[in-house]
């Protein structure tokens, strides 16, 4: 390998022209998609996996910015051609309460769901022959017919956090200094 002074003025100059910059974009990029794997997977692996619209919503990117380039970690966006809403309160956890009315319904009942695990009925007002019970601990609606219980109705709903952003890009900034060495490297000897 050369080590001339006319060699090394020339990987300063490719330097000095992007080199440098363009080498660390590459390795900036990996790190966002590393961290996305992490994130998508640790998804999965810390929520009951219905449709997946959560796990598609996440992305990886990077973005220039005047101190270098910004690793990004987002989850929520469009998934399915709609927003992923809970994806913020599954990251970061948090009490659901009802918007309207005075319940939430917490399905209990093996018939309301598929063999994948999602709900038959959109509401649980859309569920024939059900009617509320109010005489136990906790308020449920019932079947009409068979007089079992079908949901649970509740006040809130406490979700505790799973972090599978934060934990997804911890875990990919692991390797940085190795990264910005290979890169740096990459950059200077090509």
């Amino acid at each position: 390998m050369d080590r001339s002074p006319a060699d090394l003025a020339r990987r300063f100059d490719r330097l000095y022209r992007g080199g440098l910059r363009a080498s660390l974009r590459k390795m900036a990029i990996g790190v966002a998609l590393r961290a996305e794997g992490n994130a998508k997977l640790r998804a999965t692996q810390r929520m009951k996996v219905r449709s997946g619209r959560l796990r598609n919503s996440i992305s990886g990117s990077t973005l220039d910015t005047v101190n270098g380039l910004e690793v990004r970690l987002s989850a929520g966006g469009r998934s399915g051609g709609r927003d992923v809403r809970y994806a913020g309160i599954q990251e970061h956890g948090g009490t659901i309460t009802p918007v309207k009315g005075r319940f939430l319904t917490y399905p209990v009942h093996p018939s309301l769901f598929t063999a994948a695990g999602v709900l038959r009925f959109p509401s649980a007002r859309m569920v024939p022959n059900l009617r509320y019970d109010g005489t136990g601990k906790k308020p449920v609606l019932r079947s009409t017919i068979t007089g079992e219980v079908f949901y649970v109705l509740l006040r809130q709903i406490k979700i505790s956090p799973k972090r599978y952003l934060r934990d997804g890009l911890q875990e990919a900034a692991k390797n940085l200094p190795i990264d910005f060495d290979r890169a740096v490297k990459e950059a200077l000897y090509g």
